[in-house]
């Protein structure tokens, strides 16, 4: 009798066990650009257990561009993304509407610049004008912002100036401090990581409707915010969680990289000056991700900021309309959810 006891236990163990091993949903969570030491605070979440917490097992994957990126999220092929808005906009404008909606606003503000080299004689975007500008790819999703500005300016896209992709990285600051091109336009943490491998710059100075702009967020399919709400929910909580324990613990959430990469932990040497200079990217980073956010509503996309970005767009002549249904682009069905959790404990775990 015993024996059959501790077998029916052990079954029943085993059972229980499997059915414990399945409810962990996998999921994939696609950026436009690779994952960076200084963009890796859902990377510092996982190493948290903030996943784990809510039964999800992410894999986390890049891509080349917010236009490569958005169609990957309407085919089910990444379950959620980090793109910027834009893209969303102009192909809702031309009533062809991706089925994928953002649900968290991760980039509160903007971090697109333009730079130029420290003695260049280019002080504003008024002087682009017949000049070479570097963008990281014609498929990124600011590009209609970026066209915007420069119009404002007096300066036509691809008319007045020639625009060139030239990626990211040592490869892409190289061809303006050559002078290959003679400005280029990335983004806050490339641009700071260039002025700290030892180019000096210069940032051109941006309209201020343009700076309060918010950037990337979380899109998820039309099918899975209907279907699976409370997974949207879960992946919104884990943002909010990972970026307040990033920002408390900037060293903490640079190191949680190498656990993404392992190849790229510097050699003991090396080691203090990459941590001081990623450190530094980081608080840039958290920075953005901040500057526009209410500390009991993080994620939330406040209706003034949406119409001012539509505004933005539809005055610059990138959209046709200037009354797009904020409904078809945007939820903030999940504010409430991504907000519930133990902010005392999430800084006791960061500090680990």
């Amino acid at each position: 009798m015993k024996t059959f006891k501790s077998a029916l236990l052990a079954t029943l163990a085993c059972f229980f066990g499997v059915g414990a091993a399945s409810a962990t949903e996998k999921i994939r969570i696609g950026a436009p650009n690779p994952w960076q030491p200084y963009t890796s605070a859902l990377i510092f979440g996982k190493k948290l257990g903030f996943f784990e917490e809510e039964q999800l097992d992410p894999e986390f994957v890049a891509v080349q561009g917010t236009a490569i990126l958005v169609p990957q999220v309407a085919n089910k092929t990444i379950t959620f993304g980090l793109p910027n808005p834009d893209l969303l906009l102009v192909a809702l404008d031309k009533n062809e509407r991706f089925p994928v909606k953002l649900f968290y606003n991760a980039y509160t503000i903007s971090p697109f610049e333009f730079v130029v080299r420290e003695d260049s004689p280019i002080n504003s975007i008024a002087d682009l004008k017949g000049k070479k500008l570097g963008v990281g790819a014609l498929s990124w999703g600011n590009i209609p912002i970026l066209k915007s500005i420069m119009k404002d300016s007096g300066v036509e896209w691809m008319k007045d100036v020639a625009v060139m992709p030239v990626g990211l990285g040592p490869a892409a600051w190289r061809q303006l401090s050559s002078g290959q091109v003679e400005a280029l336009s990335l983004f806050a943490h490339q641009h700071e990581s260039m002025a700290l491998a030892g180019t000096k710059i210069k940032r051109l100075p941006i309209p201020e409707k343009y700076k309060s702009l918010f950037s990337n967020g979380l899109i998820a399919h039309d099918d899975t915010i209907a279907q699976k709400p409370q997974l949207v929910e879960k992946m919104a909580r884990v943002m909010a969680k990972s970026n307040f324990a990033c920002r408390a613990n900037l060293e903490g959430c640079v190191r949680a990289f190498w656990d993404y990469d392992s190849a790229a932990k510097p050699t003991a040497e090396k080691e203090a000056g990459y941590i001081a200079s990623n450190v530094q990217l980081t608080k840039l980073d958290m920075d953005i991700v901040f500057g526009g956010a209410k500390e009991d509503r993080f994620g939330d996309y406040e209706p003034g900021a949406i119409k001012n970005l539509i505004d933005v767009m539809h005055q610059s002549g990138q959209l046709k309309r200037g009354d797009l249904n904020p409904d078809l682009f945007i939820t903030r069905e999940f504010v409430e959810g991504a907000n519930r959790w133990d902010r005392t404990d999430v800084l006791r775990k960061a500090a680990k």
